[in-house]
């Protein structure tokens, strides 16, 4: 192919990627440039193969495409809108973080298991929790008992499988954060000096300043509280009648809040609602344009 082809090419990729979204813009750009290459290389006139290993190889190297994503699931992890995820940024451990991540994508947006590079960059760039690839390599590799990992040509996919879920949706990973907290808090405390009182000794008539033990009591010890669980508030508006019409998840959850003065967060509900769908007692379609799931009844 002669170099004036090829930097027409180039042009018109870059013109077809201004057209689209700025982070979106290199994704459109690859994408335009290898229909491009393709259907040059149709009419007879395809480039050699070196020079499409020569673009490729640097693009994989900096981690900037994850080739093992489709354009449409790359706009859904693009979607992602982490004021949605607040225990992601609350979660101390790498693993936490990745496995609520994982759960996020595949019970809202549909994405069925990512790279290690790509869980990195979306910890990193959109919720700026500073993650490396191989910190995230490093913890799923050691979970196998919540993800499945698939090679997928040169990378490794981790899914989420059923304990993940149930290990997110539980927030199993809070009691191990409050007891470290707890660890960590009487360890650092100083001890409490004790009071002093002051007695006189019979025999001198001296004041003799004496040690006076206090015992802390904790505020509200012994009492307990009750709550509405993620699937029994599900099944009560099943019986009301509100999942008679199309339902997302921000719905559900602004109704729970301000209608019934129930506060869940999305990962509660989502392993919930996927059970009910798989129970085939609701339906579950993509929207449009955002693609996050809404729910009906059967």
């Amino acid at each position: 192919m002669a170099s004036d082809d090829l930097k027409d090419i180039f042009k018109n990729a870059a013109d077809i990627a201004k057209q689209v979204p700025k982070h979106l813009q290199e994704a459109a750009f690859n994408r335009a440039l290898d229909v491009l290459l393709s259907k040059q290389s149709s009419d007879g006139q395809g480039p050699p193969k070196s020079s499409n290993q020569k673009k490729a190889t640097p693009n994989k190297k900096k981690g900037t495409v994850d080739r093992t994503r489709s354009a449409p699931q790359e706009e859904k992890i693009d979607s992602i809108d982490r004021t949605a995820y607040p225990d992601l940024s609350k979660a101390p451990r790498v693993l936490d973080r990745a496995l609520i991540l994982l759960a996020a994508c595949h019970n809202d947006y549909g994405v069925d298991g990512l790279s290690a590079p790509k869980i990195a960059e979306v910890l990193t760039n959109k919720f700026r929790l500073k993650t490396s690839r191989r910190a995230v390599s490093f913890a799923l590799d050691a979970a196998s008992t919540y993800v499945d990992r698939t090679k997928s040509g040169r990378s490794v996919i981790y899914r989420i499988m059923a304990p993940g879920l149930d290990y997110v949706a539980a927030e199993k990973w809070k009691s191990t954060t409050a007891s470290k907290s707890q660890k960590q808090s009487r360890s650092k405390s100083p001890n409490k000096p004790s009071s002093t009182k002051s007695q006189v000794n019979s025999k001198t008539g001296k004041k003799v300043k004496t040690k006076k033990k206090t015992i802390a009591t904790r505020k509200g010890a012994g009492s307990a509280t009750s709550r509405l669980g993620p699937m029994t508030a599900l099944k009560l508006l099943i019986d009301k009648g509100f999942f008679n019409t199309e339902r997302t998840i921000v719905d559900i959850i602004e109704h729970l809040d301000k209608r019934k003065g129930y506060r869940f967060k999305p990962n509660e509900l989502s392993t919930q609602l996927l059970r009910l769908v798989r129970r085939d007692v609701l339906l579950r379609e993509k929207q449009g344009e955002s693609g996050q799931y809404e729910y009906k009844v059967r």
